[in-house]
């Protein structure tokens, strides 16, 4: 954070350490010392045309989803800071690329899913879409008031195509190798079906280990689960289900298991499934299941 790094970013933000880099920004976990909060501030860098202009974008979906549970929460923003920033939750718990090699038993990968998948309902829902969708943007954070709860929120919305611009679609190559959706690939449009393209990567290597989704046939899981992933990771998109119907269905792979749907942590980064859906995430539940759209959670306190 060059030369000057124990200085206070606008009087307020005290650094301790970097986080992680990407092609448009740099993030530092930070000491909010008006509040002696730990927080993510992510710093806009790189050369791009349309760095600023994303960079605000995912200050205003930030914004927007201040109610989704199950997004990164923005706790501030200074887009005229030389260079601007905006300040998120820090999730203690970090990403679920250690899934990938700690393999978590098949109930806990649907339950996080789940909660992913509620995160980017409301998103799509309104026309828009994350489109950089992998286990490092999908990070758990404490539950707010039961000690011991996870929740996974959907993180780094960067090259997120923002609700209610004038096409529900794109043709600009986005998104991380190994992730991106077919029609993404080929220069075709695409909208918020690539993200349960991406999703369904996901799935498939925190099941198996293996993305391609070819080691699917032999994972010792619900049949019902090998049929919506591979659903997920159809290369036609009208054969993708919805963010709403994959949750919905592994609610009801959870419910037939007599699994509740939310984390017990035990030590950081660890995941057992226990306790009740808080709040937010059961009311979003509960519209799903009637048909309806997210309903609104709470306001999410501080981690």
């Amino acid at each position: 954070m060059q030369e000057n790094a124990v200085r206070l970013i606008d009087d307020r933000y005290a650094p301790v350490t970097e986080l992680g880099s990407g092609g448009f920004g740099t993030v530092y976990l930070v000491m909010d010392t008006r509040t002696q909060e730990r927080a993510a501030l992510k710093f806009l860098s790189g050369g791009q045309d349309d760095a600023f202009e994303r960079f605000q974008r995912e200050a205003r979906i930030l914004s927007a989803q201040r109610d989704n549970p199950n997004v990164v929460r923005l706790r501030a923003h200074n887009l005229n800071h030389a260079p601007p920033y905006i300040v998120m939750e820090f999730c203690e718990g970090g990403s679920l690329r250690p899934w990938v090699r700690a393999r978590k038993p098949w109930r806990e990968v649907a339950a996080a899913l789940m909660h992913a998948l509620l995160g980017l309902n409301s998103v799509h829902e309104a026309g828009g879409f994350h489109r950089d969708l992998k286990p490092e943007n999908l990070l758990m954070a404490a539950h707010p008031t039961l000690a011991g709860r996870l929740i996974i929120k959907v993180a780094d919305w960067g090259l997120a195509r923002a609700p209610g611009s004038q096409s529900p679609m794109t043709r600009n190559l986005a998104g991380t190798r190994g992730y991106i959706a077919p029609e993404v690939i080929g220069g075709a449009d695409y909208d918020a079906r690539a993200d349960i393209f991406s999703l369904g990567v996901v799935a498939a290597e925190l099941l198996t280990g293996d993305p391609s989704g070819e080691s699917l046939g032999a994972a010792s899981i619900p049949e019902k689960l090998r049929a919506v992933v591979r659903q997920m990771l159809s290369p036609q998109p009208a054969a993708r289900p919805t963010a709403r119907t994959i949750a919905r269905a592994f609610q009801e792979m959870l419910n037939a298991e007599n699994v509740p749907a939310v984390p017990e942590s035990n030590g950081v980064g660890s995941f057992i499934l226990g306790g009740l859906l808080f709040g937010g995430a059961l009311m979003a539940l509960a519209a799903l299941a009637e048909g309806n759209g997210p309903a609104p959670g709470p306001a999410r306190p501080k981690v």
